[in-house]
């Protein structure tokens, strides 16, 4: 629920958890670890500084979407290419090319953060695009429109504003900023003047086929539980009427708190 509403306290609170827990090093290296785009030897983060939990670190929107690869892809990360075929004039093929592979989570985490970056968009700051969706289906009722995730993000002053979002095929990232920083203006916030503009896009993208995967694949690993917000239990029965229950959360197996 944090994550889907930008409640940073808790963001800072488990960062600093995992530096306590793992030590500021690993952390650190298990964070350059995303970074997969072969355009910088490393990102430059500072060990223990809790700011870079909440984006401190200068990242461009290519390097973004590289990093998020591996939640769509159960886990693996896949370095970007800028062409995929090379045909002749008769389109005949004389190379492709294939993205190099490495990977960061297992299909289970990867799962886990696909879900919480969905509630992003179903329920928190990422709204806006599951509203604009919302009224394509009601426009075109047999169009297919895939599952998407995604997150918001605004830094200090509304410098810089970003959505990246995600579909089981499509990883978009929108970056609205001056090239001297200065304030986009009151309340011009990633949810605000990104999410709509992502939306138009892959609105765009969506209509050139037909074929497009719908869901994202839940692994072998996982078990679903509905979850008391407030105590972090796992409930044998809720009421469909309970708003606040937290529905359908993945776990790994073995992990759900009875």
């Amino acid at each position: 629920m944090a994550l889907e509403h930008s409640r940073n306290v808790v963001t800072i609170l488990l960062y600093q958890h995992l530096i306590e827990g793992l030590g500021a090093r690993r952390v650190r290296d298990r964070l350059e670890a995303f970074n997969v785009t072969g355009m910088r030897p490393s990102w430059k983060i500072p060990s223990a500084d809790v700011t870079v939990a909440l984006g401190s670190v200068g990242i461009t929107p290519l390097e973004m979407a590289a990093a998020y690869a591996p939640f769509a892809n159960q886990g693996v990360a896949l370095q970007p290419i800028a062409a995929r075929d090379v045909m002749d004039a008769e389109y005949r093929p004389v190379r492709r090319f294939r993205p190099a592979e490495k990977t960061l989570l297992a299909p289970e985490t990867a799962f886990q953060m696909v879900h919480m970056l969905r509630s992003a968009v179903l329920r928190g700051t990422g709204k806006p695009v599951s509203r604009y969706f919302d009224e394509c289906r009601q426009r075109e009722p047999r169009r297919l429109i895939p599952e998407m995730g995604g997150k918001t993000g605004t830094t200090n002053d509304c410098t810089d504003a970003w959505f990246t979002g995600f579909t089981p095929e499509l990883i978009v990232v929108v970056y609205m900023g001056f090239d001297t920083p200065r304030s986009l203006g009151p309340q011009m916030t990633g949810s605000y003047l990104c999410a709509p503009t992502w939306c138009r896009i892959v609105d765009r993208i969506l209509q050139t086929r037909q074929t497009w995967q719908k869901s994202f694949t839940d692994p072998p690993g996982i078990e679903f539980a509905d979850v008391d917000p407030y105590t972090g239990e796992a409930l044998a029965r809720a009421a469909d009427s309970d708003e606040n229950v937290l529905r359908h959360v993945p776990f790994k197996r073995g992990t759900v708190p009875r």
